[in-house]
């Protein structure tokens, strides 16, 4: 009697060689919170099987959510050159604002060079020191300066409370010997009074009379009357007191590169 043929045992499982119908769902991951797994598929019955059979509790484990996913939902590299990414366009834009903070500063730099050399500003009067020359010093020097010889022989008297003394002018003449004592005055009569000051001024004091305590005439530099130029001249004045006696005999002819007026005592 022949062998029963070769029979598979019931509700048996063909699982290398049995793929799953297509009448079953595909399962998809649902939500990572769901305790960090996703569903599984269930394996197919072989034949002779019930549909839907599965292998008890066999379920295929997949690995957590995370570890597939990496990092925020995508992988461990997407976030790192997404974050290199991220930094290198802030670095850009924070270049690219501060260069142009830059350029505006520069650009109101060079403007403001370009209004100063079109608008270079004035210099005052008083923090100049290069020597001005006046155009006539006529209304200082009794008119010497632009009639020399007009006003050469006329007479001066000074100042009443100074002895009314008298003065013979000399334009473009010279006294000689050291002055007594140097300074500034306002014009050529200021420094004749002051030939008088001297003389009355040392007398009242030492009561003695003799060349150091009396002045006989005076030069005058009108030119020095402004301090710049009497600066640039190293000049300690613009009127030179000088001893007595003068005359006219002892007036020299000036040796210096401007007007010198000279007065004599009469």
């Amino acid at each position: 009697m022949p062998p029963p043929p070769s029979q598979t045992p019931p509700h048996a499982y063909a699982l290398s060689t049995v793929q799953p119908p297509s009448s079953l769902p595909s399962y998809s991951p649902t939500k990572p919170e769901d305790n960090g797994y996703v569903a599984a598929v269930p394996v197919a019955a072989g034949a002779g099987a019930g549909p839907g059979a599965v292998l008890g509790s066999q379920y295929p484990q997949r690995e957590p959510w995370a570890q597939r996913q990496g990092t925020l939902g995508c992988t461990t590299l997407v976030f790192v050159l997404s974050t290199i990414i991220a930094i290198l366009a802030a670095t850009v834009v924070g270049l690219a604002a501060g260069t142009g903070i830059e350029a505006h500063r520069a650009s109101q730099a060079l403007a403001s060079l370009a209004e100063l050399r079109a608008n270079p500003p004035t210099p005052s009067a008083s923090a100049s020191a290069t020597p001005t020359a006046a155009p006539s010093f006529a209304s200082i020097d009794n008119n010497c300066s632009v009639q020399p010889d007009t006003v050469t022989g006329t007479m001066y008297t000074s100042f009443q409370l100074l002895g009314e003394q008298t003065f013979t002018i000399h334009c473009n003449k010279d006294t000689q010997g050291a002055p007594l004592m140097s300074l500034f005055t306002a014009n050529f009569d200021a420094c004749m009074d002051t030939c008088s000051a001297y003389s009355k001024g040392l007398h009242h004091i030492f009561n003695v009379t003799n060349t150091n305590t009396t002045c006989g005439g005076v030069s005058f530099v009108p030119l020095w009357t402004n301090k710049a130029n009497a600066t640039a001249g190293k000049a300690p004045g613009n009127c030179y007191v000088k001893p007595s006696p003068l005359a006219t005999s002892n007036l020299t002819t000036v040796t210096i590169s401007t007007e010198v007026h000279a007065a004599i005592l009469s």
